[in-house]
């Protein structure tokens, strides 16, 4: 592989990978912030929607709260006031407030047992002591389930509070509002919602209970939803009794038409509702994959861009050292008068003077080279000829020296012959010193043995003088006795 399409290949896969990687990882990020922006817009929006429901609630609640210390609602739970009075006030005041209000349809008033003793309806003495809205109503202002009216058929929320006459408890006001309208009105809003982006309630079971783009009005309160973000509401929020404030997450999941949508959530606690704001991934993405585009193209600029840097940089680098090896090539063929001749001040440049010195020295070399031959030759001739009659006199002396090697073969033979008859004579001599040597020991021996008989003769004549010597003494000591008797 060309030195040229190395320095190509390496820088350039470097570059698309590192611009593919840039790409990625700008995209990764990017992606990621879009969607916390949409989820924050989306959630933003979802705050938005809960505050004017919250809003609308407060204000149906501080009615229900001004109503129930009216004097009319407060005498007809007054036993000290007279009965037909007191309803006939109580009845015109309930007449006036639903005309004057016209999302009020409904108001009852229950004594303190949950007895029904007025009402804008037919119900006079029901029993209402089991209903949640008299018993959480005997404490303080509560609003109930959303509901469909079973005299109107209108969906509407029972708001109920207790009634207080000298400061001690008397009964509850019960206060249906129509709120379809104006609740419907503020969830069916398009701001901030995008084209595909929808808006629902769903209370504390998961049922819809406000318009969405699928379920019309027929169907609130009869259709369940299961989706993420309804299942993260309930067991977050209802559930696991998570507190209210906690905070709130946007993911992507299937929503309950089968599109994959990116939602979030808010919960309102005092009515244990859901609000799910959700917008189509599509629309969600649209900015991801704008932006997507305008990064490729600005990466596919700044590859191209790079590309031509590199192809630039690399022909710079390649084009003084491709002449370098074309120079050395005509070198090796023998051509020393050929020049590389970079110019350029970099180390190839520096390297290719280089060889155009080391040219001209070799030329030079090869010129001294080629004359040292010549000399050579002539100095090897001569030497040749006077090696020559060297030579000749050498073969003189050489058969000189052949005769005189004769003369000396013959010699040595004759010595050969008489070292071969001395060493015989000196083996003979070795064999007679060994037998004397022999005779020698034997004849030692004998002598030995001899001196040893000698030595004991010796011993026993000594001994028999002295005995001689002793019977001469006793001899003449028995003459010197003999003497003298």
């Amino acid at each position: 592989m060309k030195i040229q399409t190395k320095l190509g290949i390496f820088p350039i896969t470097l570059a698309i990978i590192m611009l593919i990687v840039s790409l990625l990882v700008t995209l990764i990020i990017s992606n990621s912030a879009i969607k916390n922006h949409v989820g924050n817009q989306l959630l933003t929006t979802a705050q938005s929607r809960v505050h004017n429901i919250e809003t609308l609630l407060n204000d149906c609640k501080n009615v229900v709260r001004l109503l129930a210390v009216g004097i009319p609602f407060t005498n007809v739970l007054d036993p000290q006031i007279d009965y037909t009075r007191k309803i006939t006030e109580c009845n015109l005041r309930i007449k006036r407030t639903i005309d004057i209000i016209p999302y009020i349809n409904r108001i009852r008033i229950l004594n303190k047992n949950g007895i029904v003793i007025a009402s804008s309806n037919e119900n006079i003495g029901f029993d209402q002591s089991e209903k949640t809205f008299f018993i959480k109503g005997r404490e303080s202002t509560y609003i109930g389930e959303f509901h469909k009216s079973v005299y109107t058929g209108n969906l509407v929320l029972s708001i109920s509070t207790p009634i207080y006459v000298r400061d001690i408890f008397a009964g509850v006001l019960v206060v249906n509002f129509d709120v379809e309208n104006k609740l419907f009105e503020i969830m069916v809003n398009r701001i901030g919602l995008g084209k595909t982006g929808e808006i629902y309630l769903v209370n504390k079971d998961g049922y819809i209970i406000t318009p969405s783009g699928v379920f019309d009005d027929a169907t609130i309160l009869e259709t369940k939803t299961n989706t993420e973000q309804v299942n993260l509401c309930i067991l977050e929020h209802i559930g696991e009794g998570f507190l209210p404030e906690m905070e709130e997450i946007s993911t992507i999941y299937t929503n309950y038409t089968g599109r994959k949508v990116l939602g979030t959530h808010y919960f309102i606690s005092e009515m244990q509702w859901g609000l799910i704001a959700e917008l189509d991934v599509k629309e969600a993405n649209k900015p991801v994959n704008k932006q997507a585009v305008i990064l490729i193209i600005i990466f596919s600029i700044l590859l191209i861009t790079t590309l031509l840097v590199i192809f630039i940089i690399s022909k710079n680098i390649t084009s003084p050292i491709v002449k370098l090896q074309k120079g050395t090539e005509e070198i090796i063929k023998g051509n020393l008068d050929h020049k590389i001749g970079v110019k350029s001040k970099d180390e190839i440049g520096q390297l290719s003077r280089s060889f155009d010195t080391m040219t001209d020295k070799l030329r030079n070399a090869q010129n001294k080279l080629k004359n040292y031959t010549e000399d050579l030759e002539t100095t090897v001739n001569e030497r040749t000829a006077e090696l020559k009659k060297q030579f000749e006199k050498s073969e003189k002396q050489r058969i000189a020296t052949l005769v005189v090697l004769n003369d000396l073969n013959a010699t040595t033979k004759e010595l050969k012959a008489e070292i071969t008859e001395r060493k015989r004579a000196e083996e003979e001599l070795d064999k007679y010193r060994e037998h004397l040597e022999e005779l020698v020991k034997d004849r030692t021996q004998k002598l030995e043995e001899q001196n040893k008989e000698l030595g004991r003769l010796n011993n026993l004549f000594v001994n028999r003088e002295f005995r001689i010597k002793e019977l001469r003494d006793k001899v003449k000591e028995l003459e010197e006795k003999i003497s003298d008797s």
